[in-house]
């Protein structure tokens, strides 16, 4: 039989041998895997398995949890969804504000961040709170057009029945309000106009002047958000306390293409309305009583 030498240079094992105890040696290692599986499933088969527990976090002073709702503040002016999301985990007081009032969740509605707007909400962030002067998230992604906040503002069930309030001066001075579909139309925002219209905001309601979201897009000319509102079967033939409708305005404004547009949807004029035979009831201001 051939004998061979190690590399070490002493004699081995015969070849047939070393081939055998290869073989042996794969045999019991197998073995051994099998019985070391085995052994890890061994138990009572109805024992029902731990589920980890996120270890205990410290409490939290009332001092340390408005410290870091105000670093949860600058993080969110900062877009910073990392930090947000640690400073929220950690306890942060997710309805902390700064000196004039606004909440995490206003600036980030304001700034137009879905992730971090996500994020808030999820933390179950007051979708109602206002500013010092009254201002609300919804309101603050409105006025800046985030359709993506809104959505996401009402997914998570925020009141769409508020009106946004302000002084206007002029020559009728008073109290005015707006639904947030009236804002939107005044904006000209196509998206933002979709989405409340989609969310089942009432497309006829007027402000304490008698306009409504189709009149203020008409009087604004802008055209795409008076499509969508006719498509959604808006009122063209209400009369604000001027005595117009929303034809009337798109002509006064000589934006030709509103006009067009509403004639083809059967809008009508004041004067074509009393030409038809109907009472026209030109409506007074009703006065707003700011909140």
């Amino acid at each position: 039989m051939m004998m061979t030498k190690g590399t070490n240079g002493d004699k081995s094992f015969p070849q047939s041998r070393r081939v055998c105890r290869g073989r042996f040696l794969m045999i019991v290692t197998t073995s051994l895997l099998i019985a070391s599986c085995a052994g890890q499933q061994a138990g009572p088969p109805d024992e029902p398995t731990a589920t980890p527990q996120p270890p205990a976090t410290a409490t939290l002073s009332p001092e340390d949890v408005e410290a870091l709702g105000q670093q949860l503040i600058e993080a969110v002016k900062d877009d910073d969804a990392a930090a947000v999301e640690t400073l929220l985990n950690a306890g942060a007081d997710v309805n902390a504000t700064d000196d004039i009032g606004r909440t995490s969740l206003i600036l980030a509605s304001g700034r137009g961040n879905a992730e971090v707007t996500q994020l808030l909400v999820e933390a179950d962030a007051d979708l109602e709170a206002k500013t010092d002067e009254g201002h609300t998230a919804l309101e603050f992604a409105v006025i800046n057009g985030h359709p993506e906040i809104i959505q996401a503002l009402i997914q998570a069930g925020v009141d769409l029945t508020t009106k946004r309030c302000y002084y206007l001066r002029g020559a009728f001075p008073r109290w005015h309000e707006e639904s947030w579909l009236v804002t939107a139309a005044i904006e000209g925002n196509a998206q933002i106009v979709q989405v409340l219209v989609d969310a089942g905001m009432d497309r006829d309601w007027v402000d304490e002047a008698g306009r409504s979201a189709a009149a203020h897009a008409a009087f604004g000319g802008h055209t795409e958000s008076l499509g969508i509102l006719i498509e959604a079967g808006a009122d063209l033939d209400q009369v604000d306390f001027h005595g117009f409708t929303a034809l009337d305005w798109a002509i006064r404004q000589d934006y030709q293409d509103a006009v067009e547009m509403l004639q083809a949807a059967g809008g009508r004029t004041k004067s074509d309305i009393e030409t038809s035979g109907q009472q026209v009831i030109v409506p007074e201001i009703r006065p707003v009583d700011y909140p």
